[in-house]
């Protein structure tokens, strides 16, 4: 419990700010400090972090305590503590959106306190709905999303790796009892083990899957070594998820062929930017959002993101560079949102990308962002570290294509942005022209 750098104990009250100067020194503090308006700087900071400053501190002290944990505290301990920080998040919304109220802009505050209560009630409506908690699913992913090193791990020289993570999944089944636990082993639900019948397919192996595993456990002081230990509780994390997906992804086997009219809907396109990053773009304004509802099934959605992630996760600039995601929410509603893939499976899907594939998500632009989105990343960011938080990037305007490489490197119809490219990474690959 307890908000800001406290981290332990008794829950703190939250001090009102007393005078209009000091209100406004709020206000004109957050618009500096989140890039005018709550968005952040258009470099993603896993590149470049801002450097400290002290002005901050001195401004900080006059604003209400947040009621989320600073980078350094532990998370909510326990479901009353998420309830609380929840409840708090009505207070503290319209400051952490970058609109402190004053006596003249009660109008504002009130219309973002209502959209973060709409948010928190569309979240417990998903919740009681299918008896999946939103919030605790974004927690166990956030939890998972950079991994672990622990003392006892194993590590291995690259050409040692591969052998000796195939002797710890043998030991790891050995050590099952249960037929159809061991099963999940078997990997019978991934798209590499599935019979293909077409001449466009990911072509790869169960060792390819596990060096995906073991590039991505990569030893960041000697990138020529893997911890194998870390990629195995990977590796299993995703084995769960697959095993647990079941028939949804075999009946029938997922291809490129019977999943590309799905895909074609998201309209994605995937580059390869000036660092050899792989960047997925996807643009919520070239969706004919509709047509989506009226087509495609959440059984459909799911299929389609499952496939094109792995494809993504065989990307060699992806395993090698990690990946930059660049997505247009078009400022879509939330009630839209949520009836064209239900939170549940939006959860689930992220958990996939997220906490479970060996994927290095290096930054997140986020485009057009209305105030449900501001509110709801306020709420699952009490779960995410400092590191997760400063890759995402909320940018307001569409002024500077060159961040994003120049018009060249962006896809043709992508935002207001006028880019010129035509080709995609993994469409070209794997789909028939």
């Amino acid at each position: 419990g307890g908000g800001g750098g406290g981290g332990g104990g008794e829950r703190r009250k939250l001090a009102p700010t007393t005078t209009a100067a000091e209100r406004e020194a709020e206000r004109r503090h957050w618009a500096r400090s989140r890039g005018g308006g709550g968005v952040s700087s258009w470099h993603c900071p896993t590149y470049h972090p801002p450097p400290p400053t002290t002005r901050r501190a001195a401004v900080v002290t006059k604003r209400p305590a947040s009621p989320f944990p600073s980078y350094r505290s532990p998370l909510p301990a326990s479901a009353a503590s998420a309830r609380a920080l929840l409840t708090d998040l009505l207070r503290w919304a319209p400051l952490a959106h970058g609109t402190a109220p004053t006596a003249l802009d009660g109008a504002v505050h009130k219309t973002n306190e209502e959209s973060a209560t709409s948010v928190v009630k569309e979240l417990k409506k998903q919740t009681s709905s299918d008896g999946t908690n939103i919030i605790k699913e974004y927690k166990d992913i956030f939890g998972k999303a950079e991994g672990s090193d622990l003392k006892d791990d194993a590590i291995a020289d690259a050409d040692a790796a591969l052998p000796l993570l195939k002797a710890m999944i043998e030991e790891k089944k050995r050590s099952i009892a249960n037929e159809a636990k061991r099963a999940k082993w078997d990997f019978p639900s991934s798209p590499h083990e599935q019979v293909q019948t077409i001449k466009k397919h990911f072509g790869k192996t169960l060792d390819d899957t596990y060096g995906a595993f073991l590039s991505w456990a990569r030893v960041k002081q000697d990138p020529t070594k893997a911890n194998v230990s870390k990629a195995l509780r990977r590796l299993e994390s995703y084995a769960d998820w697959m095993h647990d997906a079941g028939t949804e992804l075999t009946d029938p086997a997922l291809s490129a062929e019977n999943v590309k009219v799905a895909v074609d809907a998201w309209k994605f396109n995937t580059s390869v930017d000036g660092e050899g990053r792989l960047v997925w773009w996807c643009d919520m304004g070239r969706i004919d959002v509709p047509q989506l509802k009226k087509d495609f099934t959440p059984e459909d959605h799911m299929r389609a993101f499952v496939w094109y992630i792995h494809a993504v996760m065989y990307n060699q600039s992806a395993q090698t560079k990690g990946l930059v995601f660049v997505y247009n929410v078009n400022k879509m509603g939330m009630m839209e949102t949520f009836t064209l893939m239900p939170a549940k499976l939006g959860a689930k899907l992220d958990k996939l990308t997220i906490g479970v594939l060996p994927i290095k998500m290096q930054c997140m632009y986020m485009f057009e962002t209305p105030t449900w989105v501001s509110v709801f990343m306020k709420i699952i960011g009490v779960f995410m570290s400092k590191k997760m938080k400063e890759r995402m990037v909320f940018v307001k305007d569409w002024d500077y294509p060159e961040k994003l490489g120049g018009v060249e490197a962006i896809p043709k119809g992508f935002g207001k942005f006028g880019g010129t490219l035509e080709e995609s990474v993994i469409e070209d690959l794997y789909f028939v022209k």
